[in-house]
């Protein structure tokens, strides 16, 4: 193997401010800013070169700043992230996206090198956005790649105040490459990204967004704009104004996963225990995608509820105990995913008693709340929740708001069939419905989160990981967390944080007679 050329690292660090930076008193923002751009200023240091730092405000709604660095020594990299969070304002610094890159020297053309290390001072506007090509184009024989590559770079040379800067990342991102182009006319870019459209490479583009629009600023005006922008964002994005949750919340999101398991197809009919490939669905629920729904939660660092029937939690216990370990809620889901609406209450009871059995061995505690199998709800339900101490269901669709139910303490957190990936993507079993993309189920849950947040209710998702954890499905799922996470003011929480603010208030609102 011939011998490489030494790679040069680079990163785009984007970042959202929190909204306490609004309220933090002139001097202190000062000394926070002062601070931080002293840091990178002595970036060198840390053997970083930051080649810009961008504001972003008014430009996207998930970002207020970016910042570039450059250097030979990929550890170091970590080493200045760490710093700027280390610092002040950095703790207010909420990361949004990060898009590492390699510069390895182009296959295509000996001469390809990105502007940044020809010694080319940075331009007043910054355009980055990562790109992944399709498999098809590495398919194609590399003399049709270099010939298409290089019209493409002819064409691009149309317009030389424009500098690029391309670098590779496959293997370290989520998508193959990264592009930046600088220039002092966003004019300029836009025509030439207009122009680049019918070259023979496009085609296979997979994707090429998000884009990130930066314009090159002194780190203290940038934060002194991201300041104003807080002032406004709220009616930036057509917020009503109305809401129940706590100040500077708009709207409270719980990500819930029923974890069925083979219960789905037991429930009802063990005569299924005889049909294998049946009951391999839902074991991949248990055994493959639980993992993999960790893991997101986990890069994302968000919590989330598991229901699981008791049946699930010991069968498959180590599964459960890894989302207790995780730190997420565990509620109660029956025991065999029996229907509540098919039970006399004896049955409901014994149903109860052993799901919460099942859980409290792998908790240490009993669930404090309860998912019925399918949110059917019997006329005895709530007497046997409240006989068993539990502190709120999650079954009923009256609202898109949580509610009391009247003369308890149970909190209702309301569910809705178009927030449950079911209808969407269970297939057989006599279900004769067709499998719908994960595009379309992702439209349909931005529409109804933009619905909920405009508003301030809960936006309640229920998902089964034998169903939300085929990778595809949880590639979208990372991508409507990021959506979400992009609106200001909204509070991510389990479902049982979100039940005991919504009956504290509502004890609250009863004292004062509100």
């Amino acid at each position: 193997m011939s011998e490489h050329p030494q790679a040069t690292y680079t990163n785009f660090w984007v970042y959202q401010i929190a909204s306490e930076w609004r309220t933090t008193d002139a001097e202190s923002r000062s000394a926070a800013r002062d601070e931080l751009a002293a840091l990178l200023d002595d970036a060198a240091s840390y053997g970083v070169a930051i080649r810009g730092v961008y504001s972003t405000v008014g430009l996207r709604p998930d970002a207020d700043l970016m910042i570039w660095a450059v250097t030979d020594d990929f550890d170091a990299l970590q080493r200045v992230a760490v710093a700027i969070r280390a610092t002040t304002l950095g703790a207010m610094l909420q990361p949004r996206h990060t898009f590492p890159g390699a510069s390895l020297g182009s296959k295509y053309s000996s001469d390809h090198a990105p502007a940044f290390m020809k010694g080319i001072p940075p331009k007043r506007y910054l355009s980055m956005y990562p790109f992944t090509k399709t498999h098809e184009w590495y398919q194609l024989p590399f003399e049709e790649r270099r010939s298409a590559m290089g019209e493409h770079g002819r064409m691009g040379r149309e317009y030389p105040d424009i500098l690029t800067n391309t670098v590779s990342s496959f293997g370290i991102s989520d998508w193959e490459f990264v592009v930046a182009f600088e220039s002092d006319d966003v004019g300029d870019m836009v025509r030439m990204v207009e122009y680049l459209r019918p070259a023979a490479s496009r085609p296979y583009t997979k994707l090429d967004t998000p884009i990130f629009l930066g314009v090159l600023k002194d780190l203290r005006e940038a934060l002194l704009r991201s300041r104003l922008r807080l002032a406004f964002r709220a009616m930036e994005s057509g917020v009503s104004g109305v809401s129940d949750w706590p100040d500077g919340i708009q709207c409270a999101v719980t990500l819930t996963f029923d974890v069925d398991a083979e219960t789905l197809w037991l429930s009802g009919d063990l005569a299924n225990l005889s049909r294998p490939g049946l009951l391999s669905q839902g074991a991949y629920g248990a055994q493959v995608a639980v993992p993999f729904i960790l893991d997101l939660l986990d890069r994302q660092g968000l919590p989330a509820t598991f229901f699981v029937p008791g049946w699930t939690a010991e069968t498959h216990r180590d599964a459960i105990s890894q989302v207790h370990q995780a730190g997420h809620e565990i509620g109660h889901h029956g025991w065999l995913h029996e229907h509540a609406s098919n039970l006399d209450a004896a049955a409901e009871e014994e149903v109860l008693r052993k799901g919460i059995a099942a859980l409290e061995a792998i908790t240490g505690v009993p669930p404090r709340g309860y998912r019925s199998p399918a949110w059917e709800f019997s006329p005895n339900t709530l007497n046997l929740l409240q006989q068993y101490d539990f502190s709120y269901s999650s079954n009923l669709m009256s609202h898109f708001k949580p509610w009391l139910h009247p003369g308890t303490d149970i909190v209702e957190l309301p569910v809705q069939w178009l927030l449950d990936d079911a209808p969407f993507f269970l297939f057989g079993g006599g279900r004769p419905r067709p499998i719908s993309t994960a595009e379309n189920v992702y439209q349909a849950w931005i529409e109804e989160f933009d619905g909920i947040y405009l508003h301030g209710g809960l936006f309640n998702l229920t998902m089964h990981p034998q169903i939300i954890g085929r990778p595809g499905r949880l590639m979208m799922l990372g991508r409507l967390i990021e959506y979400i996470r992009a609106r200001p003011g909204v509070w991510f929480a389990t479902a049982g944080e979100i039940a005991d603010y919504w009956r504290a208030q509502s004890s609250a609102e009863s004292s004062t007679g509100g």
